[in-house]
């Protein structure tokens, strides 16, 4: 099945690469990011599209602090 994904992270769209990466495995598609601040904060939304039908869904992302893992 041809399904063309968009992910928005805060309203502007997510470039799979740096600290997002995206996949889909099935009927399932997944969101990670890496090093997440508050700038990242804001609603999440996937969106999928397909010849026959379209489908979206979101969340949103509370981000409350930034700890450091490691201290050199």
């Amino acid at each position: 099945m041809d399904v063309d994904v968009c992910w928005y992270i805060g309203g502007r769209t997510a470039v799979c690469g740096g600290r997002y990466r995206y996949w889909r495995k099935g009927f399932q598609c997944y969101l990670e990011l890496f090093d997440c601040d508050v700038t990242d904060a804001g609603y999440i939304t996937c969106n999928v599209n397909t010849i026959s039908c379209t489908a979206s869904d979101s969340t949103f992302l509370r981000v409350i602090g930034k700890r450091r893992l490691f201290s050199f």
